[in-house]
């Protein structure tokens, strides 16, 4: 049984991961595996899925019982897995000594520790053509005040999934991590932000173009030349302009 998994289908980016997935001709699954806590909107995505069956998995990823729902199951049932993609996250924006100290923790469970299990347990799974992509963030690239963990997560799937991609490459698994910016998601409700962040990258386009570039074997997806602009900086100004542009936001 040919088997793509998408961690956070039950909104944002997730959805349309797994509707991109469903829809591409050159993916063949027999069945799409939809994991999130909410279980009613993963019902609705199963319910428009047309090449391959949803089916949803209820498991909240920031608890041991919930990583033990999903991983178990590719133990218990073996199946091919041809795409993985470890979306599910989540980010807090605020000072990291006044933000809350067990939601902070459970972020670092989700945006980290999930993601790294899922991928320790589906590549047994996995052969070649296989496509293993985690999501990250460009604010993984750089120094970003008020956004100090979750940058700091982001730039762990980073190191995380270019570093693997030299790992099972032997195997022809295809590894690529997915750096969006800003997207029209739940993403600044969530983390209660008040930047005032123009959100103008279509989510399902960031999922298409991630897709394409896994099957392509490219190690980094960046869509949007500002996106891209923000990469090459990364890489080119001094690490203290960053931190200087960012605390100027923080209040």
């Amino acid at each position: 049984m040919k088997v793509g998994i998408v961690t956070g289908a039950s909104s944002g980016l997730g959805v349309h991961f797994a509707r991109q997935l469903d829809a591409d001709p050159r993916i063949d699954l027999d069945e799409l595996w939809l994991v999130a806590r909410r279980e009613a909107p993963m019902e609705r995505l199963a319910s428009e899925l047309e090449r391959s069956r949803g089916v949803v998995i209820r498991a909240d990823l920031t608890t041991e019982e919930g990583l033990g729902v999903a991983s178990d199951r590719l133990d218990q049932e073996r199946p091919e897995l041809r795409v993985l993609v470890n979306n599910a996250g989540f980010a807090m924006s605020g000072r990291f000594d006044e933000l809350d100290e067990a939601r902070q923790l459970q972020m670092i469970d989700l945006n980290v520790r999930a993601l790294t299990q899922l991928s320790r347990r589906g590549i047994p799974h996995m052969d070649r053509g296989s496509l293993l992509i985690n999501v990250a963030s460009v604010i993984g690239m750089i120094p970003a005040s008020g956004w100090s963990v979750y940058a700091a997560t982001k730039a762990y799937v980073i190191a995380f999934t270019t570093s693997l991609a030299g790992e099972v490459e032997r195997k022809g698994i295809r590894c690529t991590v997915c750096c969006p910016g800003p997207m029209d998601t739940e993403f600044y409700d969530v983390a209660e932000s008040d930047d005032k962040v123009p959100m103008n990258m279509d989510p399902a386009e960031v999922a298409a173009l991630a897709i394409k570039h896994a099957r392509a074997g490219k190690l980094v997806s960046i869509k949007g030349a500002a996106m891209k602009s923000a990469s090459l900086m990364s890489r080119l100004l001094p690490r203290g302009a960053f931190v200087w542009g960012t605390k100027k936001r923080l209040k």
